[in-house]
């Protein structure tokens, strides 16, 4: 006969389901796409693809330090690029990774919570191809007018996984306090299961480009660029018990979680090109950029077990729950930027340039949450010790939660770079870069909050214990304040070798040295008009007062190291092949990334 146990509800939480003081805009998916300018950066591998802009001398590198080096393309003529990359790829031997939840049948996991985890932003997949052509429409009529096109593609699937720090999961056998109310032996063993797990994922990222030298010594230019991204998943899991009307033990049970993720964004820029003499450039350029972000996450989850037939066998349990949660997100953000840069011929065949660029984002932020949650188990169980004793338990839980907030995120960033490239021979180039990158960042939200949770169990006994029975219930009218501050700085030192060993083969070599720094401030402010507590028919009833939860400072220190190899083969004067590969060895050499590109002059 199958063992029952009885656990009796504790006043304490064992397992925290819901994050009370955890405001929602803490789950918000941020990702590296999100209003931010996106270009074709055929060096876009490892280390090198923030640095190559102004290191590398490449017409498509150029026109992201200003869209007025467009008409720059005359002296080339019309030509088409094309690439294909791999994803920088982790070594199997590395055990260093985020750990994502883990939702099983019984119980939930949350990896610890950091306030890093809210800044850091997923950083998506190299494109499965990029293209670019730059060209005259108007050949022989205008043709000071040069145009381009540019555009990858970013799609693939991947494993599901939920939101790292939900303000409410599921865990099974759990009461709204996180209080455990099914023993370990009463869960039942899975018969029947099916379901899935996936996430796809698709971007697009498309650029156009118009140049006219004016003159001589001025030109301009002017950009039109934009992303449109998707990413939708769901993780399904759902098992019924195959003889549960044969065994007497039925059990049901279904898990769904499902996210979606839509971005879009526009943004135009236009630059003007100096040149009072042949060797001294300058240049200026601004820019506005305008994207909306939209993300939701549904989850829904049923259970039921039963041991014998309720209120008829000697020994039985019976047990069911119903758990619906939806969150809405919205960031509607516009970016504002401008920058200046400059190239100087000095003697000895070098060339020192740089750029600054100063961007200034704001971000309204919207989001909603409607969770609830209900549970119900009874148990009861005879057994004989000289004469026949028995007892039965009734739990019951529920938790609700209402949600609605408005906030504001503010980015402010600063980008500086100067670099000298010397031309030490026919054959041989070396370039050398200081980057300077930093960060100010602010989160503020207000989020109004109606949270009700309350648990009761009852327990008979024809022992000398008798009847017990406790009740617990906490309702709260609050709003929650939340700041968060990012101060972040990064300084670069990239390092280019290239060497040309024949009008056939050229090769290069690059290394780069970084470190950056962050601090990240977290503080919450809840601001009660209410909060009423249930104890065992004991109320106690609080208003107006207030509750802060200060976040640790977090500062972390990150010095990185990397290089990567590039070999160009002119397959005769008007097509070139170039390779990339980034090698890292930990602990064993391997290629961690690649890029296999072709640029054709028509």
């Amino acid at each position: 006969m199958k063992k029952i146990v009885l656990l009796l509800l504790l006043p304490y939480v064992l397992l925290a389901q819901y994050i009370s003081d955890g405001a929602a805009e803490k789950y918000y998916e941020n990702s590296s796409l999100h209003f931010n300018s996106n270009y074709l950066n055929p060096y876009g591998i490892s280390g090198f693809t923030k640095v190559a802009k102004g290191l590398i001398q490449d017409p498509l590198m150029k026109l992201q330090v200003n869209p007025a080096f467009i008409p720059g393309l005359d002296s080339m003529g019309a030509f088409i690029y094309f690439d294909f990359r791999g994803d920088k790829t982790k070594s199997e031997y590395v055990e260093d990774y985020t750990i994502m939840p883990v939702y099983t049948m019984f119980s939930s996991y949350i990896p610890p919570y950091y306030p890093s985890s809210i800044y850091e932003p997923r950083t998506e997949p190299e494109p499965l191809f990029s293209i670019g052509t730059y060209f005259k429409p108007l050949k022989g009529v205008a043709d000071n007018l040069v145009m381009g096109v540019t555009y990858q593609m970013i799609q693939g699937d991947e494993a599901y996984y939920a939101l790292r720090n939900p303000v409410f999961y599921r865990a099974m056998y759990n009461d709204a306090f996180g209080n455990k109310v099914v023993a370990d032996d009463m869960m039942p063993t899975v018969d029947r299961q099916s379901g899935k797990n996936e996430m796809g994922y698709e971007a697009h990222l498309y650029s156009l480009y118009a140049g006219y030298q004016l003159n001589p010594d001025i030109a301009i230019g002017l950009t039109f660029s934009g992303v449109q991204q998707d990413r939708n998943g769901a993780y399904g899991n759902a098992s019924r018990s195959e003889f549960g009307t044969v065994n007497e033990y039925p059990y049901a049970y279904s898990d769904f979680d499902e996210r979606k993720m839509e971005y879009h964004h526009t943004d135009i820029s236009a630059g003007v090109l100096y040149q009072p003499k042949q060797a001294v450039m300058l240049g200026i350029k601004a820019g506005f950029l305008n994207g909306v972000s939209e993300q939701s996450f549904t989850k829904e989850n049923t259970g039921y077990n039963q041991y014998h037939i309720p209120e008829v066998d000697t020994h039985w349990n019976y047990y069911a729950s119903l758990s619906h949660s939806q969150q809405n997100w919205k960031h509607d953000g516009s970016s504002f930027y401008g920058g200046c840069n400059f190239e100087i011929a000095i003697p000895d065949n070098r060339t020192i340039s740089g750029y600054y660029e100063y961007r200034d984002t704001k971000e309204d932020i919207t989001n909603n949450t409607a969770i609830l949650d209900s549970m119900y188990s009874t148990y009861r169980s005879t057994y004989y010790y000289n004469t026949m004793q028995w007892y039965t338990s009734k739990s019951r839980s529920l938790t609700t939660d209402i949600r609605n907030a408005t906030g504001e995120k503010k980015n402010k960033q600063h980008e500086a770079m100067i670099s000298m490239r010397w031309v030490v021979s026919d054959a041989t180039n070396i370039s050398l870069g200081f980057r300077y990158f930093s960060l100010n960042s602010s989160i503020r939200t207000t989020e109004p909050v109606l949270s009700n949770r309350s648990s009761s169990w009852q327990y008979s006994s024809n022992q000398v214990s008798g009847n017990q029975s406790s009740q617990y219930a906490v309702k709260e009218d609050k709003t929650l304040l939340w700041n968060y501050d990012i101060k972040e700085w990064t300084l670069s030192i990239p390092l280019l070798f290239e060497q040309r060993f024949s009008s056939f083969l050229s090769c290069m070599v690059g290394v780069t040295r970084e470190i950056s720094s962050k601090k990240i401030e977290e503080q919450s402010l809840a601001v009660f008009k209410s909060r009423v507590r249930t104890e065992n028919g004991q109320t106690n009833t609080e208003t107006n007062f207030g509750e802060r939860y200060t976040e640790p400072t977090e500062k972390t220190t990150k010095k990185v190291f990397d290089i990567f190899y590039g070999m160009n083969i002119n397959m005769g004067k008007d097509v070139k092949v170039t390779l990339l590969l980034n090698p890292e060895s930990d602990p064993i050499l391997r290629v961690a990334q690649w890029s296999l590109g072709c640029s054709v002059k028509l």
